[in-house]
């Protein structure tokens, strides 16, 4: 069945489905309409929509190189003398990752504050970095042998797969000692070098030998050679045999989940095989952002953030919101949980990567006052994991016009 139509046009059967497939009785409640279910709701494992409390918003800067910033955010643990920070990505610039430091507010559902910023837009690119079109998309901070490194992605949109191009690097948390630039060995450009995340130590440990950084890409450029779902690749610049690797190195990788083009069996740019079947072009359906949670009980789940278009795929249409390439508004946000038991089950070789799909889908955005009614600005263009405060910070860049807001969630 799908996907996209699990509760729509088969709506009146999901109570009937429920009991034959857990037990349910046929009288049980629907889901919200806004839910999208795909495993038992009793499976206390998981961490949904229900276990993560909003805690209200606040605004981004709005000078300075913050018009139309935000497409990434990494939340510091030892910024701002302890009490945290968050590293946020600035407006695209050609050839250039600018990143700035921001202190947290205290998040309200009115009368928003605007963070205040501690460390300027600064360009951490270096290396052989690209230089064209590009869009740094992908934000990280990890505590290595080497020390605490704020990891940062960039990519050519525009590349070709027959030309590598060199998209991850890191530098100190005060912006110094620029590192980079490096690719996955053996991997398309379009299939990484997009969101960045951090992998729980202990997983990593046991499942992909330690390393727990996590990259991915579903680009909106090259459909054919890019990701159709949510792509994770474990990475591990500090174990390499030379550290920091040199400029132009190519690191070895852990395949986590993989939606490529061949395999995804796509129709009318849609994909109609694996566990992201219904997927919608990638530009149009567009994960930005990855964060995996963990409420302290040992419950988990890994939350990807984005959004979904509700309408036909059409390109180059003047009416669209993406006027010079393909649209499928109007578009919502959306949320997609993946399970890492799912992940390990992969790893392990009892199910293949494309297999792999959310447990629950869940649009946010009701709980959001300041949420722009405008369908093209419905993007959620970063997310980042307090783990150790359980909060999540949710980056929405064109909350207001050109003003990025951040969402703030408590798990648990």
């Amino acid at each position: 069945m799908n996907r996209r139509k699990f509760l729509g046009t088969a709506g009146q059967a999901v109570a009937a489905l429920a009991a034959a497939r857990y037990g349910f009785a046929q009288s049980a409640p629907r889901p919200p309409a806004n839910v999208r279910i795909y495993r038992d709701p009793a499976d206390r494992r998981l961490i949904t929509e229900t276990d993560m409390y909003y805690l209200g918003s606040f605004n981004c800067p709005m000078d300075n190189g913050w018009e139309n910033a935000g497409f990434a955010v990494a939340f510091n643990p030892v910024g701002n003398g302890g009490a945290g920070s968050l590293f946020v990505q600035g407006r695209h610039v050609n050839g250039g990752v600018q990143v700035a430091e921001i202190a947290i507010p205290t998040p309200k559902s009115s009368s928003y504050i605007t963070a205040s910023v501690m460390r300027p837009m600064t360009n951490l690119a270096t290396g052989s970095c690209p230089t064209g079109s590009t869009a740094a998309e992908g934000l990280c901070v990890l505590n290595t042998p080497n020390g605490w490194k704020l990891h940062w992605t960039l990519r050519d949109y525009y590349a070709q797969v027959s030309n590598p191009r060199f998209g991850h690097g890191y530098c100190d948390l005060d912006f110094t000692n620029k590192r980079g630039a490096w690719r996955l060995e053996g991997l398309g450009y379009n299939m990484e070098a997009g969101y960045l995340f951090e992998i729980p130590a202990a997983w990593a440990s046991v499942h992909c030998g330690g390393r727990r950084l996590g990259t991915g890409l579903s680009s909106d450029n090259g459909s054919a050679t890019t990701n159709w779902g949510a792509a994770m690749y474990a990475i591990a610049p500090w174990l390499e045999s030379i550290v920091p690797p040199p400029d132009q190195s190519a690191l070895p990788y852990t395949k986590l989940l993989e939606y490529p083009y061949e395999e995804s069996g796509v129709v009318n740019s849609t994909s109609t095989v694996g566990g992201f079947s219904g997927y919608k072009y990638p530009g149009a359906d567009r994960i930005f952002g990855v964060a995996w949670l963990e409420d302290g009980t040992g419950r988990q789940g890994i939350l990807c953030v984005g959004r979904e278009g509700s309408g036909g795929v059409r390109y180059k249409d003047p009416t669209a919101c993406e006027t010079g390439g393909q649209a499928t508004d109007p578009y919502h946000f959306k949320w997609w949980f993946i399970d890492s038991a799912d992940i390990e089950a992969v790893l392990a070789g009892t199910r293949p990567a494309l297999s792999v799909g959310p447990y629950r889908e869940y649009t946010p955005g009701a709980e959001w006052p300041a949420s722009t009614a405008d369908s093209c600005a419905r993007m959620q263009t970063g997310v980042t994991f307090d783990r150790t405060n359980r909060k999540v910070y949710i980056l929405n860049n064109r909350a207001a016009g050109t003003q990025a807001m951040v969402h703030v969630y408590r798990v648990g």
